[in-house]
C-alpha cells in the first residue's frame, strides 16, 4: 500500500502558489503581506487556508473581498489547475495501480479546498482513499497500517522531513520516501537520512528496485 501526499509531492503547490499571487499584485497588494498573511494562515493549526480566509486577512488592509476572490478564481479553475500537476504524476500512479498497489491520498488543509483542488487536477480517481486533515499525518498514517492485512510493505511518500520524521516516529515499520520541494532545504533532506528523489520518476525506480518487482 501506497500513502501519498498531495501538495508538492503530487502538485506543484509552489508554483501554484506564486502564479496565486500575480493576480493580487496586479490589484495593487503588496507580495510581501500576500506571503505574510498567507504564512500566518497557514501557521494556524485550527483552521486551513482558503481564498474566502485569505482574502478577509488582505481585507483587514483595506484590500476588497470580491476583487480578491475574483483574482483567485483565476488559479482555481479545472483547466488552471490540472498546468500545476506535476508531469510524471499520472505515470507514476498509474504504474503503481498496474501493478495492483493498493492508493492513499493524505493531506493536511481545510477539506473543502483540499478537495477543490485533487478533484479539479484530476488526481482523485487513481486513489481508494483520500484523507483531508488539518494536522499529525502521523495518526492517519498509523490508522492503515493497523488496516495494512498484508506482509506488503507500507510507503509514505511526502515533501515535508519534519512531518515524515513524526510519521517514522509513531509508525517506524513505514518505508518513507521523501520528494524534494523548493521551499525545504536541500540540507534537511539530507541529513534526513531517508531516501530523497527530485521526481516521482526517480521515486518509482527507487520502489520497483527495493520491492524487486
Amino acid at each position: 500500500m501506497f500513502i501519498i501526499d498531495f501538495d508538492d509531492t503530487l502538485f506543484d503547490t509552489f508554483r501554484w502558489k506564486q502564479a496565486r499571487f500575480l493576480p493580487l499584485e496586479r490589484l495593487g497588494i503588496p507580495r510581501e503581506l500576500i506571503q505574510e498573511t498567507y504564512r500566518q494562515i497557514r501557521a494556524r493549526t485550527d483552521i486551513g487556508y482558503t481564498n474566502e480566509r485569505h482574502a478577509l486577512a488582505l481585507a483587514d488592509y483595506g484590500y476588497d473581498i470580491p476583487a480578491i476572490l475574483h483574482a483567485f478564481d483565476e488559479t482555481t479553475t479545472v483547466r488552471a489547475l490540472r498546468q500545476f500537476v506535476f508531469s510524471d504524476a499520472v505515470p507514476f500512479l498509474t504504474d503503481l495501480r498496474g501493478r495492483g498497489e493498493r492508493l492513499a491520498l493524505l493531506s493536511i488543509g481545510d477539506s473543502l479546498f483540499q478537495q477543490l483542488k485533487v478533484k479539479g487536477c484530476g488526481l482523485e480517481r487513481y486513489f481508494q482513499e483520500v484523507s483531508f486533515i488539518q494536522k499529525e499525518k502521523e495518526r492517519v498514517v498509523r490508522e492503515f497500517s493497523s488496516l495494512n492485512e498484508t506482509s506488503e510493505p507500507l510507503w509514505f511518500i511526502n515533501n515535508r522531513v519534519a512531518e515524515t520524521q513524526a510519521v517514522l516516529a509513531k509508525v517506524p515499520t513505514v518505508r518513507a520516501v521523501l520528494k524534494t520541494s523548493p521551499d525545504e532545504p536541500v540540507a534537511g533532506y539530507a541529513a534526513s537520512g531517508l531516501p530523497y528523489f527530485n521526481t516521482l520518476t526517480e521515486i518509482g525506480e527507487y520502489v520497483r528496485r527495493e520491492s524487486g518487482r
